[in-house]
């Protein structure tokens, strides 16, 4: 998993893929250090902290959580969120993961149960 990781595609609800349309990289340093940067048109801002993968035997695949350096000032701790998603397949080339289950509630129709897929390609250096 060492290199960086760009984001290719993404599920909908329907779960189709498509294109990304944002810019979004995850390049794991070493066995626990990671950068994720992440671009969305005008907005985007860039993370670094320590990951882990855990693997749960009553799980069916492993997990890997980003825990973010707290960035702290004379005036501020600023607390940025942990990701967390679930590897569904790894190979030399291509990450495919799958986001937390979301629940969609519709006002009077049924729930939409939403598990976003991700797939990132790995970018080889030059």
């Amino acid at each position: 998993m060492i290199g960086t990781w760009k984001l290719d595609s993404v599920s909908n609800a329907d779960g189709k893929y498509c294109k990304a349309d944002i810019k979004s990289f995850f390049t794991f340093k070493d066995a626990s250090n990671y950068i994720y940067e992440w671009m969305n048109y005008d907005v985007g801002n860039n993370f670094h902290g320590k990951y882990i993968i855990v693997e749960n035997p009553k799980r069916a695949w492993a997990t890997i959580s980003l825990v973010p350096d707290i960035q702290m000032s004379d005036k501020d701790t600023v607390r940025t969120e942990y990701i967390n998603f679930d590897i569904v397949a790894l190979s030399a080339d291509r990450l495919h993961t799958v986001d937390q289950t979301k629940f969609i509630d519709r006002k009077g129709k049924p729930s939409i149960i939403f598990n976003k897929h991700k797939i990132y390609k790995r970018v080889v250096s030059q």
